[in-house]
């Protein structure tokens, strides 16, 4: 290219790597799915919510209660949608999961036990 002053090959060695580039972007975000606005939304209560449920020691099911939906500051519309993501939330919650909750041992176990009253 520098002895025989042709910059094209540069241009098309640039153009085909670009497109290259451009297939593979498309590739990728097509496979990437959309986000969830209700966890988009509520993230930060949804990750709160089964630490606060295994430490009060109540079922799952004293969220469904309107009062504490609102408490946490849930939308009327949003209401079922967030149930799902929040039982979602404390279905793999186990032995190997406890500790990305920020819970103990103890209080994990104390949890399974009411739980499976």
């Amino acid at each position: 290219m520098y002895e025989l002053n042709r910059v094209e090959l540069l241009r098309d060695l640039f153009v085909w790597a670009d497109e290259r580039s451009a297939r593979q972007y498309q590739i990728v975000r097509d496979s990437v799915p959309t986000p969830d606005p209700i966890r988009l939304r509520y993230r930060q209560v949804i990750s709160e919510l089964p630490q606060d449920a295994v430490r009060i020691i109540q079922p799952a099911s004293a969220l469904d209660r309107n009062a504490g939906l609102d408490r946490v500051g849930v939308l009327t519309r949003d209401r079922e949608a967030f149930r799902a993501q929040f039982h979602a939330a404390l279905e793999p919650l186990h032995e190997g999961t406890f500790a990305r909750c920020g819970l103990r041992p103890s209080e994990l176990t104390a949890w399974q036990k009411q739980r499976w009253r």
